[in-house]
Formats: C-alpha cells, sequence, structure tokens
C-alpha cells in the first residue's frame, strides 16, 4: 500500500550573500555619541603607542643619587612641564599646606591669586625657574604670604605662649588681618632695600641641587651681617630684601623641581628606589619639603616684623618677637613635616657632601636682640617628629635671653 504523498520543498539554495536591513537609529544626539566613540579610539591609540614608546625605553635606566634622592628611571624621561601637571605635583608634595590655605580661604574668602595686592612694592629682579616659570622669587613669596596669612591664626591658640608678650597676641593677628584686607591703614609690604642693611646672598649647591642659602657679603655695618627685613614705625613699613628673596626662591625652585621630576616619573616611568632608599613615595615628599621650608622660613621672618607692628622694640617687650616668631615657626613645621631652613639653619639631613642623612628635627634661631651690644637670643626647636606632618605642638623649645634685654 502506498503511503502519504509529501511534497517536496524548493531544490534551490539561498543566496549567502543576503542583506538584511534594519532601520537606523531613530534617538537624539546619535551622531554626537558616535563622534565621541570616535574621539575615545583615537585618545586610546595615542596612548597605546605612548606605552610602547615607554617599553622601549624601559632596557634603558639611569640612576639619580644626590642626598635621600636615591632612584632609578627611564633615560631621557621628562617630566611634564604644564601648569596643571606642576600645580598637581605641588598639590602632592604641600598637600597639608594647600587644603589649610583652601580652607582658610573658603571662610574668610582669601584668594592665593591675589597675593600681588598686598605687596606694595616689588624691587625684586626675577628670574624664570624651572617650576616656578612665572618667577622663582614670585612663586616663593606668593606662597610665603598665603602662610602668614593662613596660619596667623596660632597666635591666639595655646601652641603660642609664654613669649613675654602675650597680651599683645590678639593684636599682632589683627594688623596681619587688616593688611590681609588691605585696609587702609594696615601695614605695607615692600620687597625693597630701603632701610636694610646692603648685602646679597649666594646659593650653595652640592651634586646639582641647592644646599643651603648663604650671607656671601657683610652688611654696611662692616662685620654685622646684612639684615633681611626690617620695620618703620611711623610709615608702618615692612620692608623685605629683594636679593635675599631670590636665593631663597632659587633654593625652593630647586627642590620642587626635583620632586615634580620624581612625582612625574614614577606615575608615567615606572620609577623604582634604589637598594636600601627610602620609598618613591617618601623621597617625593621629602623633596617637598625642602621646598616648602624657605617658604616658611621667609614667613617665620615677616611674623617677626609683624610682632614689631603689635608691640615695640626687642628690648621693650624682652625679645618677645624672637620667641612669638620661633613658637610659630615651629608649629608650622611640625604640621607641614618641615625640618629646616636653608638660611638661619642648614637644611636639616642635607649634608654638605650630598651623602644621605636622616632629619633630627633641630632648628635653631639666633635673633638679635639689642643692636648695639651685639646680644642675641638663642631659641632652640626640637621636632618630636622630624620629616613627618604631625600636630601643631609636637615639637619643644629652649629658650636663652641676654640678662640686658
Amino acid at each position: 500500500m502506498a503511503g502519504p504523498e509529501v511534497e517536496e520543498g524548493p531544490t534551490d539554495r539561498p543566496d549567502p550573500h543576503v542583506e538584511f536591513h534594519f532601520p537606523d537609529p531613530e534617538f537624539s544626539g546619535y551622531a554626537q555619541l558616535m563622534d565621541m566613540i570616535r574621539e575615545r579610539q583615537e585618545e586610546q591609540k595615542y596612548i597605546r603607542d605612548e606605552k610602547r614608546a615607554w617599553q622601549a625605553l624601559a632596557g634603558s635606566r639611569e640612576r639619580v643619587q644626590c642626598f635621600f634622592l636615591d632612584y632609578y628611571q627611564d633615560t631621557g624621561y621628562v617630566a611634564p612641564d604644564s601648569w596643571e601637571a606642576r600645580r598637581e605635583t605641588l598639590e602632592y608634595c604641600w598637600r597639608q599646606f594647600v587644603k589649610d590655605v583652601g580652607a582658610f580661604a573658603a571662610k574668610t574668602g582669601f584668594d592665593e591669586d591675589s597675593w600681588a595686592d598686598l605687596v606694595d612694592v616689588n624691587d625684586v629682579t626675577d628670574v624664570p625657574g624651572a617650576f616656578w616659570q612665572e618667577g622663582m622669587a614670585a612663586g616663593t613669596l606668593k606662597w610665603t604670604i598665603c602662610m602668614l596669612v593662613s596660619y596667623s591664626c596660632l597666635l591666639e591658640t595655646s601652641y603660642i605662649e609664654e613669649t613675654g608678650c602675650d597680651s599683645a597676641l590678639p593684636g599682632v593677628r589683627g594688623w596681619i588681618e587688616s593688611w590681609r584686607l588691605n585696609n587702609f591703614l594696615s601695614p605695607g609690604l615692600y620687597v625693597s632695600k630701603s632701610t636694610l642693611t646692603t648685602g646679597s646672598y649666594v646659593v650653595g649647591r652640592m651634586c646639582g641641587l641647592p644646599s643651603t642659602v648663604v650671607a656671601d657679603t657683610a652688611g654696611s655695618l662692616g662685620d654685622a651681617p646684612p639684615a633681611q627685613a626690617s620695620f618703620t614705625s611711623g610709615s608702618l613699613e615692612i620692608h623685605l630684601d629683594p636679593e635675599f628673596l631670590l636665593p631663597m626662591g632659587e633654593f625652593a625652585d630647586g627642590w620642587m623641581s626635583a620632586a615634580h621630576q620624581l612625582y612625574w616619573a614614577k606615575k608615567e616611568a615606572g620609577v623604582t628606589p634604589g637598594a636600601g632608599a627610602a620609598s618613591v613615595e617618601d623621597q617625593i615628599f621629602r623633596a617637598g619639603a625642602l621646598a616648602l621650608a624657605p617658604v616658611v622660613e621667609l614667613a617665620f621672618i615677616l611674623m617677626h616684623e609683624f610682632a614689631h607692628v603689635g608691640t615695640g622694640s626687642h628690648c621693650e617687650e624682652q625679645c618677645c618677637q624672637a620667641r612669638l616668631s620661633a613658637q610659630w615657626y615651629a608649629s608650622v613645621a611640625s604640621r607641614n613635616g618641615v625640618v629646616g631652613g636653608p638660611f638661619m639653619n642648614d637644611p636639616d639631613g642635607l649634608g654638605r657632601d650630598g651623602a644621605a642623612s636622616p632629619p633630627s628635627g633641630e632648628v635653631t634661631f639666633r635673633t638679635v636682640c639689642d643692636d648695639a651690644l651685639s646680644t642675641e637670643v638663642v631659641a632652640v626647636v626640637q621636632l618630636a617628629r622630624p620629616g613627618v606632618p604631625a600636630g601643631y605642638g609636637d615639637w619643644s623649645m629652649t629658650t636663652t635671653r641676654p640678662a640686658n634685654c
């Protein structure tokens, strides 16, 4: 018996080249999205090409050694030069200081970039630096002013006391605040030689980096050292020697440039520390702290002069200006991990031979109390945790004062 008939299907094979047509996207912004995707693809290709170029150099390494700096980087690597890159380095190295300035600005409206408005006269012949490209003196003076006004609040705290003129501390702070607000009757800052003894300063160097700032010639009083700043009571003028500011700026620029190079070498080129050396992060921070040291020192000098605005002469106030400013310096240095300035004290841990040495945390201040008798106040500060950002009060201080003052 025959089975059911089955109808045969088509015998031709389907065309493999049939094109399927889908509807075009209708949502808005499609063209912009595609442009963004293509742009990101081009950026990724550029990054891959850059990475291959750096990998090609990876087999060629050079060692950098100077003081505590000891690391290997790709030969020929140069850190990016834009202000955005340099600002990133600054905020990494000075993160506590920049954060404190920002907090002060949020409460008071202070603008870190309005510093030039607080300088009545600026006679410095500035020089562009590797880091402070707008001028080594300008870059350093900007942050000196930011430090002085932002940390002036310390004058009315328990960190600064038993100075010999504690009752005058609110007044000193008030004069600094008046100056910050640029009031009509506020003190004026003059970066000028007027009223100062003539002197010059040089930056000592070791293995290519600044090691100290020293007076190169005596002042106009013969063997007396040149004065770095002075206060004129009649006109309320505070004068800062421009020929002192510039080498201090050169010192700051040299160490910030070193910190910038290492920061970006770590970020982009896989830098590694030398055998037995501190971590790269510690080396970066310490270089940045040394760049901050002249800023703290200049602010200390100006704080001494503002103390004169709010008090009087040295001997009338038992040389309290020296003790007040030394305690202020200790508080700020402890807060930011600074371990000694380049002029009054050899920068802590920078040996004369360029070899690495740990910071001791001891900072010595010698301040003339009576010019006629050549007597001086000596304050020795000992930081509890040298080279480490700590509390405002992590320090101790001993002071000797001449009997006649």
